[in-house]
């Protein structure tokens, strides 16, 4: 999720700040946001790559995931990398999101601090979630238990000249869990997102790759500090 993004399996769009932003883009270009997404057109893309990673242990379900390197017309958030995963059994997913910016204006404070991942006010770290699941308690993406989830995130403004090293990057690292009550054990997971260069007209899209358990290991130490009575293993 950024600016707008991390619809949830359901087919909802959820947006972060959809009341403060603006849908900016050149009058000749489709704006950034469609306000009336054709969510099951999107997911059914043709040109979509079909990637599949293990899990981390032997019997550890198999996550599919659907990469649209660059949102068509009908989805969500036009231009940006849009993705469908699914598990080859009932998992929860846990995304754990770096921005390289600041903390933006208003999420400082709770009770969006309660998801942040990092003391810092740079790098933006957070525990991705749709917006009724902020104040939950709770480390999950969405509210489903299927094993799916889709998500489409975007920044509707480019970077500006002051952006850190000329790029703008959404990283995401986006773990299958299983949940036993407050104890969440990954099984597995595959970081993605997109990058931003300044003077760009769109963002580029950072293709999936599996994830090693020592990137959970590290973020598993960052959801402790944020959620209290939670066991990461």
């Amino acid at each position: 999720m950024s600016m707008f993004g991390s619809p949830s399996s359901n087919g909802l769009f959820l947006g972060l700040f959809a009341f403060t932003a603006t849908l900016g883009g050149c009058s000749d270009r489709e704006p950034i946001l469609n306000r009336k997404p054709d969510i099951e057109f999107c997911r059914a893309q043709p040109t979509a790559k079909t990637l599949t990673f293990d899990g981390w242990e032997p019997n550890a379900p198999k996550l599919e995931v659907r990469f649209q390197p660059s949102a068509p017309t009908p989805c969500p958030a036009r231009r940006f990398p849009f993705i469908d995963v699914a598990a080859s059994s009932p998992v929860r997913f846990i995304q754990v999101v770096t921005v390289n910016v600041p903390i933006p204006m208003g999420q400082d404070k709770k009770p969006a601090r309660s998801w942040q991942l990092s003391p810092a006010d740079e790098p933006w770290i957070f525990a991705d979630m749709t917006p009724e699941r902020r104040d939950t308690g709770e480390p999950f993406l969405n509210a489903g238990t299927d094993g799916k989830f889709w998500d489409n995130p975007a920044w509707p403004e480019p970077p500006k000249s002051d952006q850190k090293d000329g790029v703008r990057k959404w990283q995401s690292r986006s773990y299958a869990v299983i949940a036993d009550g407050k104890n969440v054990r990954a099984v597995g997971g595959f970081s993605w997102g997109w990058s931003w260069k300044v003077g760009a007209a769109d963002p580029e899209a950072i293709t999936p790759e599996r994830l090693q358990k020592k990137d959970w290991d590290e973020d598993a130490l960052r959801l402790k500090t944020a959620f209290d009575g939670w066991k990461f293993e």
